[in-house]
């Protein structure tokens, strides 16, 4: 006996998600012109009438009556009876469904039929088939021993026993289906439901398939709950054939004040880890009024390698730590107040307990700004208390008003600015001889200047104008000696052209940097004169040190340097659909580069994307990066990423695969390796997804891993 069956499932309803993708073209059920409301039109070229209640209607014969439509070459209506009788080219009409036969009975009033033979379409899902028997009942069509397509060239079809489409609950239904691909039996199942819009429908999605090395073979089984018209949830088994059975759910919220998702995923007794693994996430935010806001953030997992086995990506390998965050703020007429807890899972097993972030259980923030005359006076505030299993704990008061006096023209700014920084601790677990309690007072002023220089300016005929924008900012902080204050949160900032305009070289609370210096940046943009659209943007910037910057973090030495890296961008918007970005940090004193990067980004259309990067950071990142997904021809395309590390010698990342593409069904079929963890093992992955349009996808969203590893995808 010739093997049938490819894949099997046994008492499982399965709902297909929205249509995303255009089906084949168009088709229209031919409108039914509009009659009074109750009445019933018939006409035919010949008619006859007998008894006075039965008409015979011969040769284009037509009965119509609220939204149906009848005709047949001979009709043979009794009007007391209500009961009509069709031989012939049948067809009947109701609501964007088409049905045709060779005999037919149909009681109007009623609004319920039956046809013989019979082939349908219906328009508003580019459906259509075939049936031994249809009938019609309000809504509602019941079909035997029936085909089901959205297809035009008939790649797929269903073929069920009992087929029922339900226009007002707007889902189709079908009993002992087998789905068909090319005319090879794909999928066998007992029971099946598919949606008629695009509405959202409870039930079993698609399954989900997939392979990697560290897990093996994948299959998932999601079900998805409409719960209301802002709620649902969805339960999805995943079985992995090296680790045993994982069960995930997902519950998502949405009102008009808060809105969010809770995900879980459990797996008993993995039995390649030896060990039961969970993850946890929960995302909230809400406006319990309206000044007042939350926002939350949790994220757990049951061991520091869950993500390694199945984050399925670079990204989520590479996590060192999990946030968890709640926090609240209140805004004022003129000021704002937020409080937080903040908590952090460590992922990385090599970090030490006493280098690990700090818990803020919790931190109270306070921002007030409010103009005074020609001035603006500002305040910002801070206490939180520091927690951590080891090392120094405590608390931290901070204060911060300032005052400045914006001057702005329509050619330019000047605003110099005063302010005073006051800071104090509460320590404890400190070592023999340190204070517990440090403090700080430091002024700061800066003065911040700047111009807007425009001309118009002609490239190859067209149109641009010119803006040149000169900055200046100087900034001064008297030195004090701040070795006695522990670091909570305090870390260096990168060189960046944001950074050059800060009053704090610094990160957190606990290091005020020192600074006798003058930041210079020069930008200047061309922008189309219509449009104001930016073709290009270049900017270059570099600090001056006029004293030798002695505040730094413990165990680095003095900053001796006479004037910073210096910095340089480029974006430019060569044509519509090519882009360049470029950076590059200098380093005068050394002589070399310490950062760079170049990346090209070339999409002509909205499948058509080819991307190609560069990345430099001295000592040990030296990156490449290219991507694409290109049309091969009108149905297929290929789809790739490559991300190698120039110095290691090795691929970080890549992906290879194709996808055919028609207005039936869609193919895709990707292949991934990836790093687990830095420096570690690597895994490799394929995906595949066949999309049935206007019916159902089949296995993993190849989609999502594209949009994570193409950019403009």
């Amino acid at each position: 006996m010739k093997r049938r069956i490819l894949l099997l499932l046994l008492g499982i309803p399965l709902l297909s998600g929205a249509q995303d993708t255009p089906l084949c073209r168009p088709f229209q059920v031919p409108p039914i012109p509009p009659i009074e409301e109750g009445v019933i039109r018939l006409s035919a070229r010949e008619a006859e009438i007998r008894q006075k209640s039965l008409f015979i209607l011969k040769g284009g014969a037509e009965i119509q009556q609220d939204g149906q439509r009848l005709l047949a070459d001979i009709l043979r209506y009794d009007r007391q009876e209500d009961r009509a009788e069709a031989e012939g080219e049948v067809r009947f009409q109701q609501d964007g469904l088409l049905i045709t036969g060779r005999s037919a009975y149909f009681q109007l009033l009623k609004r319920r039929g039956r046809l013989k033979e019979a082939r349908f379409w219906f328009a508003p899902r580019h459906a259509r088939g075939q049936a031994r028997e249809v009938r019609v009942k309000g809504a509602e069509a019941r079909l035997k021993d029936a085909s089901y397509t959205t297809c035009d060239g008939g790649d797929w079809y269903l073929r069920a026993r009992h087929l029922h489409l339900d226009r007002e609950k707007e889902e189709g239904s079908a009993r002992h289906v087998w789905l068909r691909f090319k005319g090879i039996p794909l999928l066998y199942t007992p029971y099946l439901r598919f949606p008629l819009s695009d509405a959202r429908k409870s039930g079993f999605l698609t399954p989900e398939f997939g392979s990697s090395e560290t897990s093996g073979l994948h299959v998932g089984l999601p079900y998805y709950f409409n719960l209301a018209p802002n709620r649902d949830a969805t339960l999805t088994p995943h079985l992995f054939s090296k680790r045993g059975l994982m069960l995930e759910g997902e519950f998502r919220y949405l009102n008009p004040t808060y809105r969010g998702t809770l995900g879980l995923a459990y797996l008993p007794g993995d039995r390649k880890a030896d060990r039961d693994r969970s993850h946890l996430s929960l995302r909230h935010r809400g406006n319990l009024t309206p000044r007042l806001f939350t926002d939350v953030s949790i994220e757990s997992v049951s061991d520091v390698r869950y993500f390694d086995d199945f984050g399925g990506s670079l990204e989520s390998t590479s996590l060192t730590h999990l946030e968890r965050r709640a926090e609240a703020t209140y805004f004022g007429p003129f000021w704002s107040l937020r409080g937080m807890v903040q908590d952090f899972q460590t992922l990385d097993e090599t970090v030490p307990p006493e280098e690990r972030p700090y818990g803020r259980l919790p931190q109270f923030l306070f921002r007030a700004h409010r103009p005074w005359r020609d001035l603006e006076a500002l305040l910002e505030a801070e206490w939180v208390h520091f927690q951590r299993s080891a090392g120094v704990t405590g608390e931290r008061l901070d204060l911060k008003p300032a005052l400045t006096f914006p001057l702005q023209r329509p050619y330019g700014f000047l605003t110099p600015s005063l302010k005073l920084r006051l800071t104090a601790y509460h320590l404890n677990h400190v070592a023999p001889g340190q204070p517990t309690s440090p403090t700080r007072a430091v002024p700061i002023f800066s003065l911040d200047g700047g111009l807007y220089l425009e001309r118009p300016w002609t490239f190859r005929n067209r149109r641009l104008l010119q803006v040149l924008e000169p900055r200046l900012f100087y900034l001064h902080v008297p030195f004090r000696d701040q070795s006695d204050i522990p670091i909570f949160d305090s870390a260096p900032l990168d060189l960046s052209f944001a950074q050059m305009f800060q009053d704090n070289r610094f990160s957190g609370g606990d290091r005020q940097g020192d600074a006798d210096q003058l930041s210079a940046v020069l930008t200047a943009r061309w922008l189309e004169k219509g449009s104001g659209r930016e073709r290009l943007r270049a900017g270059i910037g570099q600090i001056f040190y006029f004293r030798d910057r002695r505040v730094t973090l413990p165990g680095e030495p003095e900053d001796t340097r006479g004037v910073s890296d210096l910095l340089a961008e480029v974006n430019a918007r060569i044509t519509s659909p090519l882009s360049l970005r470029a950076g590059w940090q200098w380093d005068p004193e050394e002589g070399r580069t310490d950062e760079g990067l170049l990346q090209l980004h070339y999409q002509p259309g909205e499948k058509r994307i080819f991307n190609a990067g560069y990345r430099f950071f001295r000592p040990d990142v030296k990156q490449t990066d290219i991507s694409f997904f290109w049309p091969l021809s009108s149905a297929w395309s290929a789809v790739g990423r490559w991300n190698y590390s120039l110095e290691e010698g090795r691929t970080l990342e890549a992906l290879a695969g194709f996808e055919y593409r028609s207005c039936c069904w869609t193919l895709r079929l990707v292949g991934r390796h990836y790093i687990r963890a830095l420096g570690e093992t690597t895994n490799d992955m394929v995906y595949a997804q066949l999309e049935l349009k206007g019916l159902t996808r089949l296995g993993h969203r190849v989609e999502d891993i594209l949009e994570q590893g193409i950019l403009g995808y």
